[in-house]
């Protein structure tokens, strides 16, 4: 039954000289055969329905259509007897009873549907698509589609429009058969927000909990898997690989380090038409603008691109005229203990003629050394300096009159680790 067109609004400006409320015995006993009651008494009674009538239209959620008992007044027998009548977009529609299909349920653009706890709808049939949702179709709550059928589905639900928004969509397996796909996102269909689950309780399975053939990373969609307990995303975004674009259907990754053509550009922000000069140009020169602000991608640097990085390295005395040299695993992978002497030399580092400086090589070059400092030694009072060059850092200790140690002189066992914060470019 829809909703009447008038709420009564007796008395608005609530008149005292109209309105007196009977006295608290009066109430309490009602009034009696042949009692006549006075009209302020009268004007009380039917002002304060009328206050709590609007009050209850202010905020109980109404319902266009609720899917309820067949004798229920007014309403369908079955949800999808309603939705083949084509209820105008923007109904609201409430479900309060248990809904069996055996073919596909097509939701109208606009519909809005709740159902209530507990409730759900069921299929026995083997369908190539159960549940299909049109344009600006929203579900509030939980929306369970329970399969008990043998064979093959081939989708359970299909996102066949745009602007879809639901809280929790349910796809649970309770028979033999299979679902080849639970969720199904159509090629060119976007916008649509999407939290949902898939359960599997019965012999069957859910062979594939989210298909995204949209091409678009404006569906957000989040499967939450009660199969494998992973969580699965759509976001179809380009990757850049000068100029040759692919997809990454379980996320999206963008490498900022290669150009993009405009066709990928545009491909990713639907509703964007872009250059690829000006796309590329938002991520220069060490910072991108958010809003019109400036954000560094690299704080105190400007460098287009710059990655901080640490190492941990560690020289020991080895009791001849060679030293031990690792680096332990921080922001980067480290290295293996190597065995040096003077002039030496290998892929990760190397040894100057008087055994003064270590150089630790890097992939690529070093723009700047924020911090050299020694985290642990036992081999006596030294300090440390450190200078970048070309594709590394270069490392010595001096003692207190500034003579520099010759590395190899140290004693079997004696440790010096040195910690190293430094840009690469």
């Amino acid at each position: 039954m829809s909703r009447p067109a008038e709420t009564p609004d007796w008395i608005p400006d609530n008149d005292p000289s109209k309105i007196i409320a009977p006295s608290a015995s009066k109430q309490a006993t009602g009034w009696l055969s042949g009692e006549k009651p006075a009209f302020q008494h009268f004007n009380w009674f039917w002002n304060l329905v009328s206050k709590w009538l609007q009050y209850f239209g202010r905020v109980t959620m109404e319902y266009n259509t609720i899917i309820d008992t067949p004798d229920h007044e007014g309403d369908y027998a079955t949800l999808a007897a309603y939705l083949a009548d084509s209820p105008a977009a923007g109904d609201r529609v409430l479900i309060n009873t248990d809904q069996a299909i055996t073919s596909i349920l097509t939701i109208p653009s606009g519909i809005k549907l709740k159902m209530k706890k507990g409730v759900k709808i069921t299929c026995s049939t083997a369908l190539a698509t159960v549940i299909s949702f049109g344009n600006d179709v929203e579900t509030e709550g939980d929306f369970l589609l329970e399969l008990s059928h043998t064979g093959t589905i081939a989708e359970a639900i299909a996102f066949n429009g745009d602007n879809n928004s639901h809280d929790n969509l349910i796809v649970k397996n309770t028979g033999s058969g299979t679902v080849t796909t639970a969720f199904t996102v159509r090629a060119g269909k976007k916008c649509n927000i999407v939290d949902g689950q898939i359960i599997q309780t019965g012999p069957g399975g859910i062979a594939t909990p989210l298909t995204d053939a949209s091409g678009f990373a404006t569906n957000l969609i989040s499967i939450r898997d009660g199969v494998s307990n992973l969580l699965h995303t759509a976001a179809v975004l380009p990757v850049s690989g000068g100029g040759t674009g692919s997809s990454t259907p379980e996320g999206a990754l963008v490498n900022l380090g290669l150009a993009a053509t405009a066709a990928e550009i545009n491909r990713a922000c639907d509703g964007i038409r872009a250059t690829a000069g000006g796309i590329n140009a938002i991520c220069e020169d060490g910072f991108t603008w958010i809003h019109g602000i400036p954000y560094h991608l690299v704080l105190g640097d400007q460098t287009a691109f710059c990655v901080m990085r640490a190492e941990a390295v560690n020289i020991r005395g080895n009791g001849g005229s060679d030293i031990d040299v690792w680096a332990d695993n921080l922001t980067n992978a480290g290295f293996g203990q190597y065995t040096i002497g003077k002039n030496g030399s290998n892929v990760v580092m190397s040894l100057n003629a008087d055994g003064t400086v270590l150089t630790v090589n890097t992939d690529v070059d070093v723009a700047r050394v924020l911090m050299c400092s020694i985290t642990f030694n036992n081999t006596g009072l030294y300090y440390i300096a450190s200078a970048v060059v070309n594709n590394g850092v270069a490392i010595s200790l001096t003692n207190t009159s500034g003579v520099a140690l010759d590395l190899t002189t140290l004693a079997l066992d004696k440790l010096v680790k040195i910690y190293i914060l430094f840009y690469t470019c």
